[in-house]
């Protein structure tokens, strides 16, 4: 798009020029979340070829994909808090790893930093049930980047 720019020069003669503005940049919502901290490096895709969420998981004794139905996505204030089960006791305990997914507006095909955590939570279930604290928490800061990519 062009447009005609008209000022005032010094000596009070105007002065016109042609002035070539470009289009704003689009902004999108990230879609892919590539991040590390601690001993975790995880890969978060919202949507994917097959139309689903992917969820890539690797800490120091482990790797772990998930997919579908596999990832449990709850909306907050804050982001999305993504879940994944990493293991199901057959007493009943759990071992739990959440991903806080922040929005973050990015152009289109472009990246930008982020800045999340991870929460591995440890659910203990014994029979009997004992008093106390049955879930142990452990957030982990995490880094990297998020994407917006075509599946």
């Amino acid at each position: 798009m062009k447009t005609m720019k008209t000022e005032m020069t010094r000596t009070g003669e105007r002065e016109s020029a042609v002035e070539e503005r470009r289009p704003a940049t689009r902004l999108v919502v990230a879609n892919l979340y590539e991040l590390s901290g601690g001993q975790f490096d995880i890969t978060y895709s919202t949507t994917s070829i097959t139309g689903k969420p992917l969820l890539n998981y690797q800490d120091a004794t482990q790797t772990r994909n998930f997919s579908g139905d596999e990832i449990h996505t709850v909306q907050t204030d804050f982001g999305d808090v993504v879940s994944v089960f990493l293991e199901r006791g057959r007493e009943g305990g759990s071992t739990i790893f959440s991903l806080i997914v922040p929005r973050v507006n990015v152009a289109q095909g472009g990246s930008a930093h982020v800045r999340t955590h991870g929460i591995m939570t440890r659910q203990k279930i014994l029979v009997p049930t004992p008093r106390g604290q049955e879930t142990v928490n452990t957030i982990t800061a995490l880094n990297g980047m998020a994407s917006e990519v075509q599946f």
